[in-house]
């Protein structure tokens, strides 16, 4: 019980000193949390990637020529 104690507050301790980065904005989580307009830039290009994906999937002549001779 002991030794699960011990264990215990190292991931709480842990655990804030993480959330406290984000909290401060410090790191990729950190940015994105406290800067809205990161987040919404971030999401936007993951939106248009998921779309050239799609696209790329149904037309991959389109973007891809292979010749061979």
């Amino acid at each position: 019980l002991e030794r699960t104690e011990v264990s215990l507050r190292s991931v709480m301790f842990r655990a804030d000193s993480l959330l406290l980065k984000v909290q401060q904005g410090q790191g990729t989580l950190g940015l994105m949390v406290n800067d809205p307009g990161l987040y919404r830039h971030t999401d936007s290009v993951m939106m248009e990637l998921r779309d050239l994906i799609a696209d790329l999937k149904k037309n991959p002549k389109r973007y891809v020529r292979l010749t061979i001779f």
